[in-house]
């Protein structure tokens, strides 16, 4: 019997799926994670990983389409920036979190783990916006917490400032208010 107990186990353990997800926050060197995700879902078919870039998207943000910065879409939307030129056509929140979540739902199906990320997560933090109701329609998107099949990450990164970090974010806080978007 403990035998059998043993292989039950085992049997679980298999077929529990993996959900990542990169939550940034911005020059933490998340952008490393999201290229090593990307790169090994898309390259190493045998490890059983898939980046969540949903087919759809290439109609609504086709610059971001297979690339791992197509997360970024989604919490441009979930924000309000729905005139962020990354939308190659009008958007809604709910029509991203849709796609998403429908995504996500045939990943899981596959019995594949899945990966994505932005570290545009730490919009949630910023004082401008509704962060409470962002990461509650994000949540949204991923397995049900009674679905003892799927086992969920959040990875959020962090690194010491140096000066050099500092004058990275200044930079991009700098292009980022000429392409007349709003940073936070």
């Amino acid at each position: 019997q403990t035998q059998a107990n043993e292989q039950t186990q085992n049997k679980n353990e298999q077929e529990t799926q993996k959900l990542i997800f990169i939550a940034g926050p911005h020059k933490t060197g998340s952008t490393t994670l999201q290229h090593v995700g990307h790169s090994v879902s898309k390259w190493v078919p045998e490890v059983n990983w898939k980046w969540i870039d949903p087919p759809a998207l290439k109609e609504i943000t086709p610059s971001l389409n297979n690339t791992r910065k197509s997360t970024t879409g989604l919490l441009a939307a979930l924000e309000g920036s729905l005139h962020n030129p990354i939308f190659a056509r009008n958007t809604t929140a709910e029509e991203m979190l849709s796609v998403y979540r429908e995504e996500i739902r045939n990943v899981q199906k596959q019995g594949l783990n899945m990966i994505f990320g932005t570290e545009n997560v730490d919009l949630i933090t910023s004082d401008y916006i509704d962060g409470d109701k962002m990461l509650d329609q994000l949540l949204t998107i991923l397995p049900s917490p009674d679905d003892q099949n799927v086992d969920v990450n959040m990875v959020v990164s962090y690194r010491s400032p140096r000066v050099r970090h500092l004058y990275s974010w200044w930079t991009e806080v700098e292009q980022t208010v000429r392409h007349g978007e709003s940073f936070f």
